[in-house]
């Protein structure tokens, strides 16, 4: 068998839709038992007809006639298949027209029209392919996406992925215009009695200029932007991303600074990073534009409103800068997957991660993230999606059955980090390395000469002293063990430590 699928069938001017399977055989199509009994047809082997009920009979072919089908591959079958044509074979058909029978006609028969895609077929090829008009692209995503994660499973493990990926291939968004947009959660914007706050243009580089107007014109295009009169105005500022790319931001430090804070928790890492013991199969799922499928509520959008020199605009959907957002975010998500256990699955904003201790267990969890993200019309970032793993990047660490490590880039970066020259850059060198504490016996001892630097009103004197720190804490992170989250169900012995500059256990 080659897969199996929904297919949509016309037999004597009736249309049904009926379950099918491809396989390699010498007739065209055959109708099983299960077609008769479903769709009600009554087969006279007699009189030599089929008809369904208060339809009239379709004639069929004598089973010692043959016909003659054309060279024309069948459409519905792997892609490297399809360049290959099928000869001339003499076969046996059914001619369903109610016209009378012909011997001597050639009768050709139209390949089906299907509507579903099959199963996937053991191996690493993908399996054939039975699309939609107008799916061809989605479905070529999803199998980009299945080829990427299903290297390390067997046949079977790579069925029922693929199966679960194309179920829901449509909460995947394959551009940033596509993304989704929740009716679950609307930000609000609580500025109590403040007065609306107008902040002139501030000019912007040459260099980055056109990447503003580019990116005015692609919100307007995906309707996250509208034109604006509103009072309130922010100035525009283009940020770099990683790869070089810019992100346009508009500056509301002036509208935070009146806004009402929420003060919704998000989660510790790690407290978080301890709850994936025992796991051995993890997926994680990052949405795309996360912030652009929350909506704004009608009384938010004019608080949002910015100048360029493409005119006046406001916010329709969530927008970074505001200083509620990761709470109205967090908020989501927590609704979304509400009543899936932490053990089975983690958040923190838009990146989630589902796990398991055994390949199905593993998959089940997946199953339960994904129908609750299709039901709040929520679509994930195809290329940052990583399904069925034994490993995976989460939060800046990389989680797998033996525990828990540092991320090699981050590793590369502390190996290279330069001899800080200024408290900017120390303070930069110390956020990264204090992210990784917990990998670092002794952590806030041997930083003690750094931290002392950290005062504004100290003057910034680098000693051999704080070289010294400064390169054991690179070592130490460059050589950083993996840990084993803690079993929670043995009895712990809590044995502590302190000194006059620092303390653990």
């Amino acid at each position: 068998m080659k897969g199996k699928g929904i297919m949509t069938l016309t037999v004597g001017g009736r249309t049904v839709r009926h379950p099918v399977w491809v396989a390699a055989v010498q007739d065209p199509c055959i109708l099983g038992l299960d077609f008769l009994r479903s769709t009600g047809c009554q087969l006279d082997l007699n009189g030599g007809t089929l008809s369904f009920q208060g339809g009239p009979a379709v004639i069929m072919a004598p089973p010692n006639i043959t016909y003659t089908q054309p060279n024309k591959p069948f459409t519905p079958t792997v892609k490297a298949a399809e360049t290959h044509g099928c000869p001339p074979s003499p076969t046996s058909v059914c001619d369903f027209s109610p016209a009378p029978l012909s011997p001597t006609a050639v009768c050709y028969i139209p390949p089906a029209t299907p509507t579903t895609q099959p199963s996937v077929s053991p191996g690493r090829t993908p399996p054939a392919q039975l699309p939609q008009m107008g799916e061809e692209r989605t479905l070529s995503a999803v199998r980009e996406i299945w080829g990427r994660n299903c290297v390390g499973l067997d046949p079977e493990q790579q069925e029922w992925l693929w199966q679960l990926l194309f179920e829901f291939r449509d909460s995947f968004a394959l551009s940033e215009e596509e993304v989704g947009q929740t009716h679950l959660v609307e930000h609000e914007i609580d500025t109590g009695d403040a007065r609306p706050i107008k902040m002139r243009p501030r000019r912007i580089p040459l260099a980055r200029q056109e990447a503003a107007d580019k990116a005015v014109l692609e919100m307007q295009r995906a309707d996250f932007i509208e034109p604006s009169d509103s009072p309130w105005a922010a100035p525009v500022v283009m940020v770099p991303k990683k790869g070089g790319k810019l992100r346009f931001c508009a500056d509301y430090r002036r509208l935070n600074e009146v806004t009402r804070k929420d003060s919704y928790p998000i989660p510790r890492i790690d407290e978080s990073l301890d709850l994936v013991r025992g796991s051995s199969w993890f997926s994680s799922l990052d949405l795309r534009s996360g912030y652009w499928q929350v909506p704004l509520s009608p009384e938010a959008r004019a608080k949002t409103a910015f100048s360029t020199n493409r005119g006046h605009w406001q916010f329709k959907v969530l927008c970074f800068g505001l200083c509620n957002a990761p709470a109205t975010f967090e908020r989501l998500m927590d609704r979304v997957l509400d009543g899936i256990p932490r053990q089975q699955c983690l958040v923190y904003l838009d990146d989630i991660l589902a796990h398991g201790s055994s390949f199905q267990s593993a998959l089940v969890a997946l199953r339960s993230v994904l129908e609750r993200v299709a039901a709040a019309g929520l679509k994930l970032h195809p290329e940052k999606c990583h399904f069925m793993r034994r490993e995976v990047s989460f939060l800046g660490h990389r989680v797998g059955k033996e525990g828990i490590s540092t991320m090699e880039d981050k590793v590369g970066a502390v190996r290279d980090w330069p001899t800080p020259t200024d408290q900017r850059q120390l303070k930069s060198f110390l956020g990264l390395a204090s992210y990784y504490r917990r990998f670092v016996r002794g952590f806030s001892s041997v930083a003690v000469p750094l931290n002392r630097l950290l005062p504004k009103d100290k003057a910034f004197t680098w000693t051999g002293e704080c070289e010294e720190a400064f390169n054991t804490l690179k070592c130490a992170l460059i050589e950083a063990p993996v840990l084993a989250p803690p079993d929670l169900t043995l009895p712990f012995i809590l044995d502590t430590d302190a000194s006059n500059v620092g303390m653990g256990g």
